[in-house]
């Protein structure tokens, strides 16, 4: 029969075991947490394929129809606020293609909010619960054309 001592002295080593285990899976479990790839918070951009523009992106607002299509995507904030954008290669010149895009919101029924013409060009108009915004950069000789159109 064990002696009162040994039984407790059994239970001690028992319960230290049973702490040390308990660390040991905390601190697994904690590490295992901490490198578990974290999903972003908010809207997703959803791209489309290479070379191609996102579905309900409207075509209209292409005004240099040799551009390429360097990247495409649309941004859903909620089921009422859409974003669709452009990234579009031109050779085109900056200040040409502005020219063309005020002319285009002017005679369109659109109105300039805001209009930056310097070595960077932009535009923002709007026209009912739509909203755009263009923005010419100098690329290789030709432009670079981001355009967001927001569909509220």
């Amino acid at each position: 029969m064990d002696s009162p001592r040994s039984s407790s002295q059994t239970l001690f080593r028992a319960f230290i075991i049973v702490v040390a285990i308990g660390i040991v899976l905390a601190v697994v479990f904690n590490f295992q947490k901490k490198t578990e790839p974290q999903t972003p918070e908010g809207p997703q951009p959803v791209y489309a394929p290479p070379g191609e523009l996102i579905a309900r992106f409207p075509r209209a607002l292409i005004l240099d129809e040799q551009a390429e299509v360097s990247q495409s995507y649309s941004i859903t904030y909620d089921p009422k606020l859409t974003q669709y954008s452009a990234v579009l290669i031109s050779a085109e010149k900056p200040a040409e293609l502005y020219d063309r895009y005020r002319t285009y919101f002017g005679s369109n029924g659109w109105i300039i909010l805001n209009d930056t013409a310097a070595e960077i060009y932009g535009l923002y108009a709007r026209i009912a619960s739509i909203e755009a915004n263009v923005t010419i950069s100098p690329k290789n000789g030709g432009s670079e054309v981001n355009i967001s159109y927001l569909l509220k």
